[in-house]
């Protein structure tokens, strides 16, 4: 490969071969990571770091986003073969199209426009009708631009459409999803789902909220289960509107009463603690406790009680202020949560005999909550301000980070009548990029 310096003195013939072959093996590398990401998400490696799944991985610590980690594990689970429990080998889907995309063939826009192309193949299709289909896009896509290439998936999912029923619309994946639209009436319409942790405290809402109620009168509750369940989700908005300073969230969201034997506390009994709604794992419980009151009541073998333990264990009003202008929101590197989207996470966990002290807690979203619990990621305070600790993987010394996603950009001008955190890390330029 001829040195940078030199392209300059190539002819114009020369310098157009060196892009060609440069762009080649831009495709080809792509394919590259495509493999190494299967066989990653095959082996669901990402489970034994802590994360949730392998999009979650490459979105944390590959600082990729959301939408194009989520893009990159679909291309590789339908470029490379996969392997059953049993051990049995499949072919890639899409594996005519992978070959093309590892031979420079063809872009990555090219597959990503025959990925969705059989993303949206029906069921019922042959698997000769879709290696013919896919056979006639990797031929066309050697000769078309990405987007002349939209044109034929548009006549093949037309044909499909012509010659399959009606298919119901596919799965989206396990995020939390609330789709919504007015009708002329000005009624709200919305579908959507909700995980298992969500869907059981929501379900706990609606156990005391959407019991029939009697009348007035004293006639019985003409309403039916949907009717009493719709308004008593109308109850808890109007209840979410009428929360003191919603810019900082605030008060018990629930109270959780953990009952064990001491015979239980003994032996060690995993199984006591996760009788919880959507916790699977004592981490799911310990990451819970950060966000609701734990009242612990311990009994011995006769049922007497032995011990009750403390229940100011959530920030108070007061410290949650003092923590929304330390720390401007979530401090999860690259993190642009604000506080209103945050918990309280103790530094020190409360079971582990840590205090709900500023000193000892710091803000986190939802999803870096749960990061911070199940993964090697670790918080500190110094010098009064948070810093994250990557995994070793990461970096071998764990140099600390700090989120600048609340503080980038020109310094704000200070004011006497309201104070701020510090615009940026003092010694550090105000337009610093995050790392």
């Amino acid at each position: 490969m001829i040195d940078e310096p030199a392209l300059w003195q190539l002819s114009e013939q020369d310098v157009a071969a060196v892009v060609r072959a440069r762009t080649a093996a831009v495709h080809r590398a792509y394919a590259e990571m495509l493999d190494a990401v299967g066989v990653f998400d095959d082996r669901n490696i990402a489970a034994g770091f802590g994360y949730r799944d392998t999009a979650s991985w490459l979105s944390i610590e590959l600082r990729l986003s959301r939408r194009e980690a989520k893009t990159v594990v679909s291309h590789a689970e339908s470029a490379t073969p996969t392997t059953t429990p049993l051990g049995e080998r499949h072919d890639a889907e899409l594996g005519l199209a992978a070959a093309a995309l590892r031979a420079g063939e063809i872009s990555r826009e090219h597959y990503d426009v025959i990925h969705g192309t059989f993303a949206e193949c029906p069921d019922s299709e042959t698997a000769q009708a879709r290696a013919s289909a896919q056979d006639t896009m990797v031929t066309a896509a050697r000769q078309l631009r990405p987007d002349q290439l939209r044109r034929l998936s548009t006549r093949i999912l037309a044909y499909w459409r012509e010659t399959q029923p009606p298919e119901p619309a596919a799965d989206r994946g396990t995020c939390n999803r609330f789709e919504y639209r007015y009708d002329k009436q000005g009624w709200l319409r919305f579908c959507g789902h909700l995980d298992p942790e969500t869907a059981a405290t929501l379900d706990g809402l609606f156990g005391p909220l959407a019991k029939p109620c009697p009348n007035p009168d004293g006639s019985p509750d003409e309403r039916d289960t949907a009717e009493r369940r719709g308004d008593a989700l109308a109850e808890i908005i109007a209840l979410a509107a009428r929360v003191d300073d919603l810019s900082v969230q605030g008060g018990e969201r629930a109270l959780m009463m953990v009952t064990v034997t001491l015979d239980d506390v003994r032996d060690q009994l995993r199984n006591a603690l996760l009788d919880v709604p959507g916790c699977h794992a004592p981490d799911d419980l310990r990451r819970l406790a950060c966000e609701v009151a734990i009242l612990p009541a311990m009994f011995s073998a006769r049922g007497e009680p032995l011990y009750l333990g403390r229940t100011q264990r959530l920030a108070s009003r007061a410290q949650r202020r003092v923590l929304a202008h330390r720390d401007s929101g979530c401090v999860f590197p690259g993190c642009s949560r604000g506080p209103r989207w945050c918990v309280a996470h103790h530094l020190r966990h409360w079971s582990a005999g840590g205090a709900t002290d500023i000193s000892n807690m710091a803000l986190l979203c939802a999803a870096h909550h749960k990061i911070i619990h199940t993964t090697e990621w670790e918080i500190r305070l110094t010098g009064g301000l948070a810093e994250v600790l990557p995994p070793t993987r990461m970096d071998p010394d764990r140099r600390p980070i700090r989120n600048l996603a609340h503080t980038l950009g020109p310094p704000r001008p200070q004011t006497a009548t309201r104070s701020r955190a510090p615009s940026r890390i003092p010694g550090e330029s105000p337009w610093a990029e995050a790392s």
